[in-house]
């Protein structure tokens, strides 16, 4: 745990078993436990697996660099494959106004929002409430006059300034690819592979399957923090405001996506 919050990624195949001992490394000064199957020669060395490790002092870790699992991949995939062709984007924007409300019309901002995509033949669904008050912000700062941005009928969200953009992830077993592309011209921004942090529970799916059975939550968080330490970067590197992003798409093996 304490590796992973350094960002220092190690392989371990056998979910933490302590049966692959590929996460082995050196501990000063040593711990009672850690030692696992590793032999006698190499404990008696300080070597320990990180995975049986308990801290019980302040200690410092070496490792092989030669060790190390590596954070960024050359895609061998074609960015045509993530690109949407111009003229055939789904996407729209359609200009939405609102009168101030009043005395005469008290109404939440999501119903009367809602109501009014309705008269346009847009459908909507309610968001969730850290959105709603995003809304309201944003209602207010245009003089209630927006833009929404829609996929064909149905409501995606009010634009930013500048295009709106999303997310299309795919989720696997060692890595998460991660592509951010203009909605609104199908232009392809950045793309890129990161390490996927459920590698800690397991190289196959099978190991996964077992580690999200016993406890949920670190699978998905681990999943989680990669696709949202990914985001910011591809985001920083385009020079895209996250505000602009309406939309991800995650797709992948459904033990990973859970």
């Amino acid at each position: 745990d304490a590796l992973q919050r350094a960002a220092i990624s190690l392989d371990y195949p056998c979910g933490g078993k302590g049966s692959c001992r590929q996460c082995r490394v050196t501990v000063s000064p040593a711990p009672s436990s850690g030692r696992g199957t590793l032999p006698e020669e190499e404990t008696a060395k300080g070597m320990r697996l990180t995975c049986q490790t308990i801290v019980e002092t302040d200690c410092t870790v070496t490792l092989d660099e030669g060790r190390l699992s590596h954070g960024t991949w050359k895609l061998r995939t074609l960015v045509e494959d993530v690109r949407v062709p111009a003229g055939i984007g789904s996407f729209r924007r359609v200009p939405v106004s609102l009168a101030e409300p009043g005395l005469e019309d008290q109404r939440p901002d999501w119903e009367r929002l809602s109501a009014r995509l309705a008269d346009l033949g847009i459908r909507s669904a309610l968001p969730d409430p850290s959105s709603l008050e995003d809304l309201g912000a944003r209602l207010r700062a245009s003089s209630w006059s927006v833009d929404a941005v829609c996929e064909e009928d149905t409501f995606v969200w009010i634009a930013a300034t500048g295009h709106a953009c999303g997310f299309a992830i795919d989720l696997g077993t060692t890595t998460i690819d991660l592509a951010l592309v203009d909605l609104e011209t199908g232009a392809l921004l950045g793309r890129r592979a990161f390490l996927n942090r459920q590698v800690s529970f397991g190289a196959d799916v099978v190991s996964r399957a077992q580690a999200f059975h016993a406890d949920r939550s670190p699978v998905r968080r681990a999943a989680l923090e990669t696709i949202e330490e990914g985001a910011r970067e591809l985001l920083a590197e385009a020079g895209v405001d996250p505000s602009q992003v309406l939309k991800t798409v995650v797709a992948g093996n459904p033990i990973m996506v859970h």
